[in-house]
């Protein structure tokens, strides 16, 4: 199947990055770090996004992540972050959008959010731990999917 032809008119930019939010917890370090074990780790993923100018031209999209490990029963670590960019979005067909904000821009973002995951973890004593690629475009599908169904009943 042939590539789509990218839309000469569409301005997609990334502007910036920054860590807008984050937490890091583990209540249970002293014990855990003493005998370690294998974790078991769960990841949620979600995306928000809102205009920052007047022409809807400036985006800043978040993605919120929240990662928690358990070691037999007990919290190992808790990492919640928000990982924000600003991208500048002109010429998107209204349909196009939603995708540009929600799948798109959220692929930018997780290599940033990958790395602070790993930092926070590993500055917490904890080995290295490495988010697993993630499918945003199956997650937003998901979503309208859910949302559809909860619209008609």
């Amino acid at each position: 199947m042939a590539e789509p032809i990218p839309d000469p008119n569409l301005i997609f930019k990334f502007k910036r990055v920054y860590l807008k939010d984050t937490s890091y917890e583990s209540p249970n370090a002293h014990r855990l770090l003493a005998e370690p074990k294998p974790h078991q780790v769960s990841a949620q993923f979600n995306v928000t996004h809102q205009a920052i100018d007047h022409e809807q031209r400036f985006y800043e999209v978040v993605l919120h992540v929240r990662i928690a490990s358990m070691q037999d029963d007990e919290v190992a670590f808790v990492v919640e972050l928000q990982q924000a960019g600003v991208f500048e979005i002109a010429g998107a067909a209204p349909e196009e959008l939603p995708i540009l904000l929600k799948v798109r821009c959220p692929e930018i973002l997780i290599a940033f959010a990958r790395q602070a995951v790993c930092d926070l973890v590993v500055k917490g004593g904890f080995p290295q731990l490495l988010i697993n690629p993630v499918n945003f475009e199956a997650l937003y599908s998901q979503k309208r999917g859910t949302n559809e169904r909860q619209a008609k009943g």
